[in-house]
């Protein structure tokens, strides 16, 4: 009989350290998921912020030389260049509004940072933004914050 009961304390013994394992494993991986949001959360704004300046840059460049008399060849060159690096940063743009917009990143956090950049992307370029766009979250986006 004492053979069972240390059976059935070992058994016991066995499924509290089992429970207290995946505690731990379950632990370790909330804290894992939190760092790699982090990491998108970083990685995104890094992405913006190079892609913003690539068209910041081209915008200048093209500003700075049409100053000069120059080619039209050369005119146009520059505007690809332009248009190129303002279709990358829309669609980085694109990437963070569909980020929110499934609520993988927390909507209260980025609309107060990002906000401002939304509206001024969509009314500076109605163009751009129509019924046509490819840059549907961000109109969507756009949407759900001008009504709050």
């Amino acid at each position: 009989m004492t053979i069972e009961i240390l059976n059935s304390v070992i058994a016991g013994l066995s499924a509290l350290a089992t429970i207290g394992i995946c505690t731990i494993a379950f632990y370790q991986l909330k804290g894992l998921r939190n760092n790699i949001t982090l990491q998108i959360v970083s990685d995104m704004e890094r992405e913006l912020y190079e892609r913003k300046k690539a068209l910041d840059s081209a915008s200048t460049e093209l500003w700075r030389l049409s100053l000069n008399p120059i080619s039209e060849e050369l005119i146009e060159i520059l505007k690809l260049k332009l248009s190129m690096a303002g279709e990358d940063y829309f669609n980085a743009v694109e990437r963070l509004a569909f980020l929110i917009l499934k609520k993988h990143l927390d909507e209260r956090n980025w609309k107060s940072q990002y906000k401002d950049l939304i509206f001024d992307i969509v009314e500076q370029n109605e163009n751009i933004f129509g019924i046509t766009t490819p840059y549907t979250n961000i109109v969507a986006l756009y949407g759900k914050w001008k009504k709050t």
